[in-house]
């Protein structure tokens, strides 16, 4: 095995692992069960070593991380649901978010070099609360569309909102 990089994963909590489905109580509150596959996932991750030697560092964050009780609320809420010790002390629990490789949230926007207007902000749903990646992309790809081209050539130019009206075009097609 090579010399490998060890790359930081920022997990958000509510949402991602823990399913939150009956909304914030209280930071040291925790009433739900997981998300169906986060433990195992979480297992994956932090015993993940590939033939590079890379492995991932994982950090459990949430807004509650601040809170005083919080994490031990966390690192409990953890064990009484059974993620196993190997994993369990595998995972740090930063009281500020991590610089990180990968940033894994349900209530955050993948950022391709446009920033989302105030409806596309206003409609956002977690998937929690039935939202999906794929209906917020097409609502961003559908606010792109309506925007003016940005170059001389008609809507072929090959800008932002060109390509977002070719894909609109493709996908009726």
């Amino acid at each position: 095995m090579g010399k490998g990089r060890q790359r930081t994963l920022c997990v958000d909590f509510d949402g991602v692992i823990h399913s939150y489905a009956s909304e914030f109580q209280g930071a040291t509150v925790i009433p739900d069960p997981p998300v169906p596959g986060a433990f195992d996932w979480l297992t994956r991750m932090v015993e993940h070593n590939d033939e590079n030697g890379d492995t991932f560092k994982v950090c459990i964050y949430s807004s509650r991380s601040l809170h005083k009780g919080a994490i031990d609320a966390m690192r409990k809420w953890f064990h009484d649901y059974g993620l196993p010790h190997s994993t369990l002390d595998r995972l740090e629990f930063p009281t500020q978010k991590p610089a990180a490789f990968l940033l894994i949230d349900d209530r955050a926007f993948h950022f391709v070099g446009r920033f989302p207007g105030p409806k596309w902000i206003i409609g956002f749903r977690s998937w929690i609360k039935g939202g999906d990646y794929n209906t917020a992309e097409k609502r961003l790809i559908s606010d792109l569309a309506s925007r003016q081209c940005e170059g001389l050539e008609g809507n072929k130019c090959g800008c932002l909102p060109c390509r977002a009206r070719h894909l609109i075009n493709s996908e009726s097609a």
